[in-house]
């Protein structure tokens, strides 16, 4: 016998499916910040390395703190990209900075 079923969505469920494309692309993005750093100011290998690792811990510990405060600058679904992105270039341009490459004429 058919019957009616009401909606049983689950919004757990649905955030589940959604937490692998949220790591991806906020992954994508805190690499790709990393990346322009190093583009911008240049360098070897050691300093894209430094920039690409501080600017993922970056994006993530800006989305967490802006979970955490509860403030928002620029939210797009779950993420808000505004806090995690500035958090990203500041820890990126740190991380660049500690690779203590050093000029020739320094």
């Amino acid at each position: 016998m058919l019957q009616w079923k009401a909606d049983t969505h689950d919004d757990r469920s649905m955030m589940q499916n959604l937490i692998t494309p949220i790591i991806y692309f906020g992954s994508l993005m805190a690499l790709l910040i990393g990346a322009l750093v190093h583009l911008v100011g240049g360098g070897n290998l050691l300093r894209l390395v430094f920039s690409l690792v501080f600017a993922l811990l970056g994006f993530w510990i800006g989305f967490y703190l802006a979970q955490k405060i509860g403030i928002v600058l620029f939210r797009f679904g779950p993420v808000d990209y505004g806090w995690s992105i500035i958090f990203s270039l500041i820890s990126a341009l740190i991380g660049y900075w500690l690779s203590g490459e050093r000029k020739e004429g320094e």
